[in-house]
């Protein structure tokens, strides 16, 4: 039998197995409380199979860190940072849909893992993870359709005959008569609005239920920062007379009993900020009205802000864990 060598992670395997731990960790202990405080019997095994599954993964890459040696992160384990027989702070239908958009971002991130996945054992497990993530979609988009609670990008009229842009003005959008908006940025800035739609109720949540002057601060910003996102989102599809859609609930509960850690709860905000950014950029790159493109920018930018103003709440707390990095080489040589 031909001897095969043992071959090492690269540094995208080992950045892709570490931030998969982390947010799975992150998500096993939200999802905690959702299965625990769940109301709907229909909903309940929805929030067993996503807390089951980030459990799973979790395990999956572990079993890797340890034929590698590599330590895995402290992360967030739920005994420390889950609060048991606290009241429930967000609504079931807010539950289905946070797992919901939890599903389609782990999708997109298992798909990118495959592809930067040397290793075939890898590939293979990254292929694992994304199946699993697809499955859980599926049974919660249908669960809420049974509801009548799925929320639809809104439809458009079937185009019936082929054409070509005939002017430049196509792209225009800052002043003036602006045209249609296309199907896909009608599609992104659905999925613009949603996403800031969740990341409001979330920050409204962990506001209240905060006593931390600084942090209730951080998330009263993110409640004003997403209400703003939404509103130019609207703006946007109603100027094209397209009708925006809305939630079928109101999302938070009376609680100021929290029943997450201050560190969880400011990882999941930061995380939600630096996703937002990855959701703009792909808007803005597909959107070919000026307007739009500059709008999206503006996203960026202040998400970016806000992401950063997070991860240094983390730092000066000491809660942000060391991701993988090269060496220092100057350090090591003596020279820094």
């Amino acid at each position: 039998m031909e001897h095969q060598e043992h071959t090492q992670l690269t540094s995208a395997e080992i950045a892709e197995l570490w931030s998969i731990y982390m947010n799975d960790s992150a998500m096993a202990c939200v999802l905690t409380h959702f299965a625990e405080t769940v109301e709907d019997e229909e909903v309940r095994p929805r929030m067993q199979q996503a807390l089951m599954i980030a459990k799973q993964n979790m395990e999956d890459v572990e079993r890797i860190f340890e034929q590698e040696e590599i330590l895995p992160p402290h992360a967030f384990p739920i005994k420390q940072h889950v609060v048991k027989g606290t009241p429930r702070l967000f609504s079931d239908v807010f539950y289905l849909t946070f797992v919901l958009h939890g599903s389609r971002t782990a999708m997109a991130t298992h798909a990118a893992a495959i592809t930067m996945a040397a290793r075939k054992d890898l590939s293979d497990m990254f292929r694992v993870f994304f199946d699993r993530a697809y499955e859980l979609h599926i049974s919660v988009r249908d669960v809420m359709q049974a509801k009548g609670v799925y929320v639809r990008s809104p439809q458009i009229t079937y185009p019936r005959q082929l054409d070509y842009v005939q002017k430049t003005s196509f792209m225009g959008g800052y002043f003036g008569k602006k045209r249609p908006l296309l199907a896909v940025e009608v599609a992104h800035l659905y999925m613009t609005g949603l996403n800031n739609e969740i990341g409001r109720s979330i920050c409204i949540g962990f506001a209240q239920v905060n006593k931390d002057p600084q942090l209730q601060q951080y998330y009263a910003r993110g409640v004003q920062f997403t209400k703003g996102i939404v509103e130019h989102v609207h703006e946007a599809l109603m100027d094209s007379d397209v009708i925006y859609p809305t939630t079928w609930d109101v999302n938070v509960t009376d609680s100021t009993i929290s029943p997450f850690s201050d560190s969880l709860m400011l990882y999941v905000v930061t995380g939600l900020a630096g996703l937002g950014i990855t959701v703009y950029g792909a808007a803005l790159s597909t959107s070919m009205r000026r307007d739009l493109g500059s709008m999206y920018a503006s996203f960026i930018n202040k998400a970016a802000h806000f992401a950063e103003d997070g991860l240094e709440l983390l730092i000066n707390r000491g809660w942000m864990e060391q991701p993988p990095r090269v060496n220092d080489r100057k350090k090591l040589m003596g020279q820094d």
